[in-house]
Order: structure tokens, then sequence, then C-alpha cells
């Protein structure tokens, strides 16, 4: 869990709580999430983005409510960033520019 603290995360929100009594299994967790949202080659906003969408299409609100403020943060329009909850189709060209 240490390795969790230590890294880009800083924090066990989200599922790491809940893994808490399997360090292996968080700590094998961690790595595939963590390549994935800081090593995809992505910016920082598409991937943010990329999260939403998934969390909206599962239904996941917790991950949707982590993801929704560091994608406002990471210069996701806030209306496409809503609009992929309510499940709406949107122009996102200014993101890919």
């Amino acid at each position: 869990m240490q390795d969790i603290l230590n890294g880009p995360r800083g924090n066990l929100n989200g599922p790491f709580l809940g893994w808490i009594f399997s360090p292996e299994l968080a700590q094998h967790a961690q790595k595939l999430g963590a390549f994935c949202r800081y090593k995809t080659g992505l910016p920082l906003r598409l991937s943010e983005l990329a999260i939403l969408v998934t969390a909206a299409c599962w239904y996941s609100q917790a991950e949707w409510h982590i993801h929704h403020p560091i994608a406002l943060d990471a210069c996701v329009p806030a209306d496409v960033a809503e609009a992929s909850m309510a499940k709406r189709r949107v122009l996102i060209t200014t993101m890919t520019s």
C-alpha cells in the first residue's frame, strides 16, 4: 500500500481501501491502473475524458466523481464532462486540437 501512497495518486481513494486486505491484488491493480492512466501517451485531458466516458458507460458513479474534478483541472470543458455522464453525444473537436 505504501507504493500507492508514494506514487502519483498519493492516496487510497477509490477501490484501494477495498483491496487493503489483499496487498498483492492492490499492488498489481495499482500498477495496471497507473500504466493506463499515466503512461498512455495521451494528453492528460484526453485520458481523463476517456475515463469519464468509460465511467459513464459502465455507470461507475464513484469513478466518475473521482475523475470529474481531475478532468476539469486538466482543461476538459465542463459541458463536455457533464455530457459524458448524461450520455449525450457531444462534439469534442476542441479537445483534440
